[in-house]
């Protein structure tokens, strides 16, 4: 049903555009899972605010939006991808407190860039009572226990979203590089190589994992000439996402949920060696 409403929004005149038909306008630009698509769907969702300033599913859409942007390395500003995700995730829960895409987005923003863990932990919670069966929810909320420490339980989050929408690209690209992050913090490390190169088998254009399988991240990489190939194929990929030694460790900027998130890695970390 969603299918037709977004081709009926598309065959609308652009002046004749309710907030409803721009939602619908910006989901297929968000599953092209690329810079432009991304921004192209903000535009789209920012118009539909502007129309119903406490539109939730608007409001989720936006904060989820600019949040994977910023983790992407396609934010002009690290800071103000954080700052402007947070904002929304406030919005959307204030609009939405019992929509599951403003909850699970919330999460999703405070623990991947806000670094509110505690809070985005409940927020997941609460998000998979509301909707349990939806394959978005338990992303987000995998992403979110990643990031807590949670690794066993992130992974039965995203076995469950594959379950249940195992044909969506995007939804599939989530949950395969969020379970080899997840193996990573659970340091799994032969599970975790092996997952990272089966998924970049089937999704060559992941920056997530290209950075997570680049010689600064992967403690067991092979030879030199592969570790070399990897970061050279990433850079490529991404050619805006740059990295910053922090003491012995390496960091991305962009503040990614996986393996190469230092700021995911501390609290991770922690957990693991309880």
């Amino acid at each position: 049903m969603r299918d037709v409403e977004i081709k009926r929004a598309r065959a609308k005149p652009t002046e004749s555009l309710t907030a409803y038909d721009l939602y619908l306008r910006a989901l297929p630009h968000l599953h092209a899972q690329n810079e432009k698509g991304a921004k192209r769907a903000e535009v789209l969702l920012h118009q539909a605010i502007e129309l119903d300033p406490e539109y939730p599913e608007a409001l989720g859409t936006l904060t989820d939006s600019i949040t994977n942007r910023a983790l992407n390395g396609w934010h002009e500003s690290v800071t103000r991808g954080r700052d402007e995700a947070c904002g929304f995730a406030r919005r959307a829960l204030v609009a939405g407190p019992g929509n599951s895409t403003c909850v699970a987005s919330a999460a999703f923003a405070y623990a991947a860039l806000g670094r509110r863990y505690e809070e985005a932990v409940d927020l997941a919670d609460r998000a998979i009572q509301l909707h349990p069966n939806s394959a978005f929810v338990r992303n987000r909320a995998g992403s979110v226990y990643v990031n807590s420490g949670e690794s066993d339980k992130a992974i039965a989050q995203f076995e469950a979203a594959q379950r249940m929408n195992p044909r969506d690209p995007k939804s599939l690209s989530f949950a395969l590089s969020g379970t080899t992050a997840a193996l990573f913090f659970a340091r799994r490390f032969e599970d975790c190589v092996h997952s990272g190169r089966r998924v970049l088998a089937s999704l060559p254009a992941s920056t997530t994992l290209h950075a997570g399988m680049s010689p600064r991240h992967s403690p067991i990489s092979a030879a030199s000439t592969r570790r070399r190939q990897r970061s050279q194929r990433y850079c490529r990929i991404s050619p805006t996402h740059h990295w910053r030694a922090r003491g012995s460790r390496a960091s991305a900027t962009n503040g990614c949920t996986s393996s190469i998130s230092t700021a995911c890695a501390k609290p991770a970390c922690r957990k693991s060696r309880r």
